[in-house]
């Protein structure tokens, strides 16, 4: 069904050359052959806890060099069970030590990567970490509080706000509305520069087999500028002075189903009034 359609969806390609590894949720249903939990009889505990800790090593050797990573990747839910306006919370991050190998000081190193722009041989990155409050209004709709990520259309993680409005549940129509400040995994600049974001992002299901998005961001970043801070900007052939960028954004996305086999997808979007993406595709 159209509610269900992979295409024009944020991709884990997309999160990983961000710096997010894959996120996936932890498991609610038994696995295959595996028997369901007996019903309870207790009455309903007050919190929920779930999650993952997923832990990798990598060992690479070239050219004379040897490095070692051990990457860990840990996510926590905890879920309120009880209340008019249960709350949940979630922490997702990551350790990274690079405990063989020192490329850092060395920028031509055959199997340097971006983890030896570090000083240090550990470091932590936070992924995600926020308060959410659900069932507000009538329709119930949530408030979402701290660092989180939007992956409706364009992927994006931030430090804000963001409100899920259920408009009409029977229409499939909602509206989501955020503002805060883009993370910058690979940079400490984030705040400090003064970036901000706000934007929407809104659902309409006209039919059984059509479904519609419509995106908008405005993002405010500092461009550092090429050269900028160079001991010797005069050498370089080109400059580009340092300024603050702001850009809008505009999508929008359509999915219809003709039949069971016949599926077609079209998405458009606009950056400064300019065209940047016009695709579809048919199924």
């Amino acid at each position: 069904p159209a509610g269900e359609a992979l295409e024009g969806e944020a991709s884990s390609f997309d999160k990983e050359a961000a710096g997010t590894p894959v996120r996936p949720e932890p498991e609610s249903e038994p696995a295959a052959g595996e028997a369901p939990a007996p019903a309870s009889t207790e009455e309903e505990r007050a919190w929920d806890v779930d999650g993952y800790l997923r832990s990798s090593l990598r060992f690479r050797s070239a050219d004379g060099e040897d490095d070692g990573d051990l990457f860990a990747d840990l996510l926590t839910d905890v879920k309120g069970n009880r209340g008019k306006n249960p709350w949940s919370f979630r922490f997702f991050g990551r350790l990274h030590w690079d405990f063989i190998g020192d490329q850092e000081n060395d920028p031509t190193a055959m199997i340097r990567d971006v983890w030896d722009n570090y000083d240090g041989a550990a470091q932590v990155q936070l992924y995600e970490f926020f308060a959410k409050v659900d069932n507000l209004g009538k329709q119930g709709n949530s408030l979402t509080l701290g660092r989180q990520f939007i992956d409706d259309g364009i992927w994006m993680q931030f430090d804000g706000a963001r409100y899920d409005w259920i408009i009409d549940p029977s229409q499939g129509l909602d509206l989501s509305i955020f503002g805060g400040v883009p993370v910058l995994l690979w940079t400490e600049d984030a705040w400090s520069d003064g970036n901000w974001s706000v934007g929407l992002v809104g659902h309409w299901k006209p039919g059984k087999q059509t479904r519609l998005r419509l995106e908008y961001y405005h993002i405010s970043q500092y461009f550092a500028g090429i050269n900028d801070g160079l001991s010797d900007p005069s050498e370089a052939t080109t400059e580009i002075p340092a300024t603050r960028l702001n850009d809008d954004f505009l999508g929008l996305s359509v999915w219809h189903d003709f039949n069971a086999a016949t599926h077609v997808y079209g998405r458009f979007t606009l950056l400064e009034g300019d065209p940047t993406e016009r695709e579809l595709r048919a199924r």
